[in-house]
């Protein structure tokens, strides 16, 4: 199966990633944070592009979020109440969304 996906990866030309929150997992083993402003604020200010404008978009927009967060949960989902914009294209950036960043 990985394989197959690698292939359709290089034809479209972006990565495939899985869906943010496995089907398999109960709700009640879930960690689930909702994006408070101030973390917000952080997060566009550490976007420089995403994965439709920017090559170097690598960084999963969770992998900031738990950069800023810290979660004592290894499985933590976020939940952002609108979508972060893209500084470069304006498009709509979600919690799987691939970004570049300024973040180490």
């Amino acid at each position: 199966m990985d394989r197959i996906l690698d292939a359709v990866a290089r034809m479209v030309g972006a990565p495939l990633h899985k869906p943010a929150v496995p089907l398999e997992l109960p709700a009640d083993q879930r960690n689930i944070v909702l994006i408070d402003t101030s973390s917000f604020r952080k997060l566009s200010n550490a976007i420089i592009g995403c994965q439709v404008c920017s090559p170097f978009a690598i960084t999963p927009v969770s992998r900031i979020l738990d950069h800023f967060k810290r979660p004592s949960v290894p499985e933590t989902y976020y939940m952002m109440e609108r979508a972060a914009r893209c500084p470069r294209c304006s498009r709509p950036v979600t919690e799987e969304t691939l970004v570049e960043t300024n973040v180490e």
